[in-house]
């Protein structure tokens, strides 16, 4: 049996989190206990170690397998000591999914009929107003203001997926 990758977040950063299973398993870590959960990341089957402090956040939003999440780290330095706060979307995967017209993966696309292929031109501005429109709503689903820290972070790493996958 091949040992999976262990997924490490990066500070700041938005990750889309999908769960193979509704709960995690306890373990104790080399830092304290810590929940070990099975995701797909990037379509990739991994590992994901959560320390208490994640696994409650996960836990309030995950309820079923399949799930996808999106999970944020972040760390600000206040009166000199790193603060970790970590927030989880959830992205409503399944039976909950957004209109076609309004997924990720056609933000930014143009509109075109049947008849016409598809125009591959990278529009920034027209990109950047549906990620405020797919994170905006994700938000409001989730009972959290848009005022919230995590907002700017989330559509930015949002939009840096749309202009990588383009």
């Amino acid at each position: 049996m091949t040992k999976k990758k262990v997924f490490k977040f990066v500070a700041n950063r938005s990750v889309k989190v999908k769960f193979n299973y509704d709960k995690g398993v306890p373990e104790e870590g080399n830092y304290g206990p810590q929940i070990r959960y099975g995701v797909v990341i990037d379509g990739e089957d991994q590992v994901l170690y959560a320390s208490e402090a994640l696994a409650e956040v996960i836990g309030g939003v995950l309820k079923r397998a399949g799930q996808e999440l999106l999970i944020t780290k972040n760390e600000e330095l206040h009166e000199g000591k790193k603060k970790t706060h970590w927030s989880a979307i959830d992205l409503k995967d399944g039976e909950e999914k957004p209109k076609p017209a309004e997924t990720s993966a056609s933000i930014g696309k143009p509109q075109t009929s049947k008849e016409e292929p598809p125009v591959s031109k990278f529009d920034p501005k027209l990109v950047m107003k549906g990620c405020i429109k797919v994170v905006t709503e994700a938000f409001k689903d989730n009972n959290l203001d848009t005022k919230h820290e995590n907002f700017p972070c989330v559509i930015n790493t949002l939009f840096m997926e749309e202009a990588r996958r383009r």
